[in-house]
């Protein structure tokens, strides 16, 4: 089958690309800017999920979609609620409405933490219904999957406000590590190449319901003090861990974490926090 991968040139994306080759199935990558070669054999579409008309061309021209493109960041949503409205509502719209059109099935990715207070959350939060009410009214198959936290080869400081990137940056260049609140926050932390091939692994799955919403993550929560803590052994860093008292802004329910019952792999061998970490200090 060949998929079309919005945002397939972003952090996740090229992960879930490079899975999709080694699956056997040929990528179309629909982005804003391309960044060069891509994994696998992949091609590149330059499109705007803004813009419908350029979306339908490519999605009429694939068998499936996995919709990840999106503007990303608690804090910036916050700051710029229009420009997070038009990418991950409106066009989350554009990309259902061609797979209504040309009958051709989808994966949304939504996020973990749909009910925290920011335009991030509250845009994601927003697809995932329409998605559903897509499939409901419309009979589309539009696989809703809220992926949780998130980290691994590939993303970038500043792109958006995460803890591992952030924490592992500031390690790295012996800088203090900022921790808001007191860190016993826990969240799902979810290795990158595992979530590129558990998405992966919904092209051609007829078995997933599109009425009901479906989890990436491992079921296993763990405190953001004790994440950093590992960040600084691993790294062998002696940064400062700073104590914000405040919370982030834009925060929520501070203990998030994937319900097994809803997993789209069952069975799914995890990478374990650690071994993703020292993959990932590696690469860095």
């Amino acid at each position: 089958m060949k998929i079309l991968v919005t945002g397939g040139n972003g952090f996740i994306g090229t992960h879930v690309v490079e899975a999709l080759g080694s699956a056997g199935h040929p990528s179309v990558v629909l982005g804003r800017r391309d960044v060069g070669d891509m994994p696998n054999g992949a091609v590149f579409a330059l499109a705007d999920i803004r813009d419908y008309e350029s979306v339908a061309e490519s999605v009429s021209k694939v068998d499936g979609v996995i919709h990840l493109a999106a503007m990303v960041g608690s804090e910036r949503s916050i700051r710029m609620p229009e420009l997070f409205v038009e990418t991950n509502v409106l066009g989350a719209i554009n990309v259902f409405d061609a797979c209504r059109f040309f009958k051709k099935p989808c994966l949304y990715a939504s996020v973990g933490n749909v009910d925290d207070p920011n335009l991030y959350a509250i845009s994601k939060s927003t697809a995932e219904r329409l998605a559903l009410m897509y499939n409901k009214e419309h009979g589309t198959k539009i696989i809703v999957a809220r992926i949780f936290n998130t980290y691994g080869e590939g993303q970038r400081i500043g792109v958006n406000d995460r803890l591992v990137p952030s924490a592992l940056h500031s390690a790295l260049q012996g800088k203090p590590i900022r921790v808001f609140g007191d860190g016993r926050q826990m969240d799902d932390f979810i290795y990158v190449k595992d979530v590129a091939r558990i998405i992966a692994s919904t092209v051609g799955n007829d078995r997933l319901d599109p009425l009901n919403v479906w989890h990436v993550g491992t079921g296993t929560c763990s405190r953001v003090i004790d994440v950093v803590e590992m960040i600084l052994r691993l790294t062998g860093s002696k940064s400062e861990i700073v104590f914000l008292g405040q919370e982030r802004p834009g925060d929520g329910a501070r203990v998030l974490g994937a319900d097994p019952g809803k997993f789209i792999v069952p069975e799914f061998a995890f990478t374990p926090l650690e071994v993703g970490l020292k993959s990932l200090i590696a690469h860095a």
